[in-house]
């Protein structure tokens, strides 16, 4: 059953794919990310749907008093699988090429669970944060939206025709009651476990009830406002609630929650009250808005792997006339799709069996070479022992205890402690400190210390500053840890230039204050100095094939950056450091480890500084933790 084509509509579209896709560029202008909250262009989508489907049922149960779900799957089917097959056919060759073989197979399970509507839980359960550096090389990641939408087609229909037949006067209650359920569900999960939130359809469900429930006042109540002044303000109100969102949320918005009303109510305003040509209908029923629109689901598909392998070839960095290729490529592939895969499998005279025929062939296959490609490990070929990356990273060669201890930490458990000994040795920090800390715990352990590690991804120790709850809640129960502790050493440090300087800045006084507390409490301080950033491209996780056959070839060469570009980089971190330095802290400058007069090295005559580019190598670690270990010597001699 066709509804009447609405071009604003087409134009809301537009709006959403061209935020997301800046938003997933991380374009930055003067240190600031342009588009901050452009993931709410998902959002958008998502009231969008919720609108068209619920249209699509109740005008057709109202028109015939009957409704076809052989139709209606047709329909879903020809408009989302074509063009994701075929975006999903095209990565593999370029995954085969780019990626690591562990990050090859990785991406087959994910399209295995794309093929099967659920790459969301995939994701979710995965451990892969949305916005986190490990998501931006992910080529699929951005199907976990798709997998919600399906999920809700596959779920909502029949939910809507039993509510239609058997109650249908308490339709509107039912959307109603959903959406705040939903909506409760999503801001408590977004305060307690953000990933679920994100992920599920219970915690998205209320965004599409949104349009569902605005479709209900079109269809079944009639309403079509025709005041022109009312139609003209609300849609105004409209945009800028929506552009008001892209431009102040951001990556610390408690997301999705009752905040996200914001842009969603915006989106609903304009599809409810723009049925009159008003300025805001003008504009995004243009052509260039509707041209936009037509494509944005091709744009939306494209546009994630383009970004992910063109990152995993480290193509784009600084580069801004590289960056107008991505976006020529990501267009041009999205036309393409648009007119020679979009279309012709849309088109009502190609008859679904043939459509079927296609779909079904297309789908096996690829299940055929996720499973392949899974089953023989990414196609890695026999990997040199000195690439093993068990050889120079405690994260993989102790990956149960690196996951018990610092990836899966969970604030109901105690933090780990090795050893039983009468004197403590604490260790606070990111993954940098993780990857000191296997090293370290045998080397104190041995001179008649305990370590206690206190370490958790990206969280080096903040004190008001937090990217989300989860994080707030991590730091508070460490730091209420770290409080209670008495005689004891405390080491400190991590990737602080990860950090805006803003950031630091409001930091330092709660740093001088903390440190004070603890020397009260007659502990001692090392504080770490910044480890450099220096790519190693011999890193078998994330080596692609190009690299591989370069290593073969060459062998080990030596990778490194100019000293003064370390400066550059840990500048902010140095004042950072020099303005929280108080008496009883010893630093710990780790410059002497990785670099000489000229330069700073991941690699260097061979020997593994970096196990990828930020993190020591256990060759490194056990350097650092023999200043370490003398520095915690000396301390207690006097």
């Amino acid at each position: 059953m066709k509804i009447d084509y609405r071009p604003e509509i087409d134009g809301l579209r537009a709006i959403a794919v061209i935020s997301v896709i800046i938003y997933h560029a991380q374009i930055t202008l003067y240190g600031n990310q342009i588009l901050p909250g452009g993931y709410i262009g998902v959002d958008i989508f998502f009231v969008i749907s919720g609108y068209l489907i619920t249209s699509i049922i109740l005008k057709e149960y109202k028109l015939t008093g009957n409704f076809s779900f052989s139709n209606f799957y047709q329909r879903r089917a020809r408009r989302i699988l074509p063009a994701l097959f075929f975006v999903m056919l095209a990565s593999i060759p370029l995954g085969w090429y780019f990626f690591s073989f562990t990050n090859f197979a990785n991406f087959a399970e994910s399209m295995l669970f794309s093929l099967l509507f659920s790459s969301n839980l995939y994701f979710h359960f995965t451990g892969i944060e949305y916005d986190s550096v490990p998501s931006i090389f992910l080529p699929l990641l951005h199907t976990w939206s798709l997998s919600i939408e399906e999920q809700y087609y596959i779920i909502f229909p029949i939910t809507l025709l039993l509510i239609y037949k058997f109650f249908k006067k308490y339709i509107f209650h039912s959307f109603v009651l959903i959406l705040v359920i939903s909506l409760a569900l999503a801001h408590f999960e977004s305060l307690n476990n953000p990933s679920i939130s994100f992920y599920f359809l219970h915690t998205r469900l209320w965004e599409l009830m949104f349009g569902s429930i605005l479709a209900y006042f079109e269809i079944e109540k009639n309403f079509k406002s025709k005041n022109l002044i009312l139609n003209f303000f609300l849609t105004i109100i409209g945009l800028i609630l929506i552009i008001y969102s892209m431009f102040f949320f951001n990556h610390d918005t408690l997301h999705p929650s009752i905040y996200t009303l914001v842009p969603v109510i915006g989106v609903g305003t304009i599809i409810l009250y723009s049925y009159t040509v008003v300025s805001v209908k003008k504009i995004l029923s243009s052509k260039l808005f509707v041209g936009i629109g037509l494509l944005s689901y091709s744009l939306y598909l494209w546009h994630y792997p383009i970004f992910a392998f063109s990152r995993t070839a480290l193509y784009t960095q600084g580069n801004l006339f590289k960056q107008i290729i991505i976006a020529f490529v990501i267009f041009t592939l999205s036309l393409i799709t648009f007119k020679y895969i979009e279309q012709p499998f849309r088109n009502k005279k190609n008859k679904f069996k043939k459509v079927f025929y296609y779909l079904s062939i297309t789908f096996v296959l690829i299940i055929f070479l996720s499973t392949l490609i899974i089953l023989k490990g990414g196609f890695k070929y026999n990997i040199p022992e000195s690439l093993d990356i068990n050889n120079f990273d405690y994260r993989y060669k102790e990956v149960e205890l690196y996951k018990k201890c610092h990836r899966n930490f969970d604030i109901n458990n105690t933090f780990c402690t090795f050893g039983n000994n009468k004197s403590n040795v604490y260790l606070v920090g990111d993954s940098q400190l993780i990857s000191i800390m296997f090293d370290l715990k045998n080397k104190l352990n041995n001179n008649n210390f305990n370590l206690t590690s206190m370490t958790k991804p990206g969280q080096v120790l903040l004190f008001n500053n937090y990217q989300n709850e989860e994080d707030k809640k991590y730091q508070t129960y460490r730091i209420e840890k770290l409080s209670e502790i008495k005689n004891s050493i405390v080491i400190i440090g991590g990737k602080y230039s990860l950090y805006e300087n803003d950031t630091l800045i409001d930091e330092i006084e709660f740093y001088k204050d903390f440190f004070k507390s603890l020397v009260n409490n007659n502990n001692k301080i090392i504080l770490l100095g910044p480890i450099p950033v220096v790519d190693n491209p011999y890193n078998v996780k994330k080596m692609g094939r190009n690299k591989f056959s370069e290593f073969k070839k060459n062998g080990f060469t030596d990778q490194s950056i100019p000293l003064k570009d370390f400066y550059n980089q840990s500048e902010n971190t140095n004042k950072f450091i020099k303005n929280i330095l108080i008496e009883s802290i010893f630093y710990l400058d780790l410059e002497k480890i990785f670099c000489d007069d000229k330069s700073c090295y991941s690699v260097k005559d061979k020997k593994v500084f970096l196990s990828d580019d930020d993190h020591p190598s256990i060759f490194a670690a056990n350097l650092i933790n023999n200043l370490l270990l003398d520095k915690i010597l000396n301390i207690y001699k006097h």
